[in-house]
This record gives C-alpha cells, structure tokens and sequence, in this order.
C-alpha cells in the first residue's frame, strides 16, 4: 500500500507547479493537498500553502531535489 508524506509546503501556485513538474519528470508519484479549493479560490492557498506529496519510498530523493542542501 502506498502511503504518501509531506515533502515541502509552497505558497505560490506557480512553485508549487514547477516543483511537481521536477519531480514527477524523474518518476515521482506527487499529490497534492491544499486548501485553495483546486484552483478555484487561489487567494486561500496564502493561508495554508499547497503541500506535496510523495511515497513514503521516495521522500528522500525528492528532498534531495527540493531542498537546497546547506554547505
């Protein structure tokens, strides 16, 4: 059974699109969750964000991508 997490929180729509573009073109399984009513009312995604979600099997390769690494 697959059983998806959280990857990262956006707060812009656009962001939210280019980073599950990013991962779903290496094969990663992305959902969203949100509360911005699909699109419809984009104003609600400011209070809550659009969060990813991706298989528990694959959270470490897609933070990987969307996490800038601190050196």
């Amino acid at each position: 059974m697959t059983k998806f997490v959280p990857v990262k929180t956006f707060f812009d729509r656009i962001e939210a699109d280019i980073a599950r573009s990013s991962l779903e073109s290496r094969g990663i399984q992305v959902r969203e969750q949100s509360g911005d009513a699909g699109g419809y009312m984009p104003h609600l995604a400011f209070s809550q964000g659009i969060t990813l979600l991706v298989d528990e099997s694959d959270l470490e390769q897609a933070q990987d991508l969307l996490v800038p690494s601190k050196q």
